[in-house]
């Protein structure tokens, strides 16, 4: 197994989430700095979306369907085809890379 291949498979330690969104934006805040590819952006617009509208609603959904409120499974069907169009659409973003053969 490769060292990368390694380091995608282990679990992340306890506190410190997995995946670029985690790494680009959780480090910088506990250091008090901004983070890397801010540049001249006020704010990271896709880490914004998913941890400002897109997790809170993922949550709020979860503890509507614990109480089974009607509100709860409207947006479960919302959250579960969102999350199904992402993983498509990375999917897709992953494969054109390998097709183009571009290193990430």
């Amino acid at each position: 197994m490769t060292d990368a291949a390694r380091r995608r498979w282990t679990p992340a330690p306890a506190g410190r989430p997995r995946g670029p969104g985690g790494k680009r934006v959780v480090p910088p805040l506990l250091a008090g700095t901004p983070p890397a590819g801010l540049d001249s952006y006020a704010t990271l617009v896709i880490q914004a979306l998913d941890l400002g509208f897109i997790v809170p609603t993922a949550i709020l959904t979860g503890v509507l369907l614990l109480r089974r409120a009607a509100l709860g499974y409207l947006l479960a069907s919302v959250v579960l085809i969102l999350g199904l169009t992402m993983g498509a659409a990375l999917l897709a973003l992953r494969i054109a890379q390998k097709i183009g053969r571009a290193h990430v």
